[in-house]
This record gives C-alpha cells, sequence and structure tokens, in this order.
C-alpha cells in the first residue's frame, strides 16, 4: 500500500505519534478535520478544472470561428476564378 508516497509501516508510525501527542480522545476530530479539509480541497481542485477546461474549449472554439470566418472572408474578397478561367477567358466568339 503506498498512500501519498508513504509506505504501511510508515503511516502506523504516524499514527502512533499522532495518538501519543494527541491522545486517544482528540485522534478522531482531528481525523475529522483533516478528512473536511481534504474533501474541501479535492472539491475545490476539480470545480478549478471544470472551470480551466470550459475556458479552454470556449478560447478553441473562438479560434475555430475566427479561422472560419477569415477563411469565408478571403474566398468573398476573392474574384470568381470560374469566369476568368478556361480556354476563353470568359469571353463570348
Amino acid at each position: 500500500m503506498d498512500l501519498f508516497g508513504i509506505g504501511f509501516g510508515e503511516l502506523i508510525l504516524i499514527l502512533l505519534v499522532a495518538l501519543i501527542v494527541f491522545g486517544p480522545g482528540r485522534l478522531p476530530e482531528i481525523a475529522r478535520t483533516i478528512s473536511r479539509v481534504y474533501r474541501n480541497l479535492s472539491r475545490t481542485s476539480s470545480e478549478f478544472t471544470t472551470a480551466m477546461k470550459k475556458e479552454i474549449d470556449l478560447d478553441e472554439k473562438d479560434r475555430g470561428l475566427k479561422n472560419l470566418t477569415s477563411k469565408l472572408s478571403e474566398k468573398k474578397n476573392k474574384p470568381d476564378e470560374e469566369n476568368t478561367s478556361g480556354p476563353d477567358n470568359g469571353k463570348d466568339t
């Protein structure tokens, strides 16, 4: 078992030291507080990740729309190649 880079033996040692320092009465309270803080950090991290992904998606869509608009603008401003091409260059004989 490897939790946050801490092996099982190290985890037991940390719990024993915490039990000695804080005592058996306060240990459950401390565990609940640590759990609550971890849960809040996890939720905040998840919300931040979701918000960043949405912003990146919007930015990519905006860039794609700008590319499409510029291509359409170039095509609109470009003279019609169909009318000027061909063997007679668009002249009636």
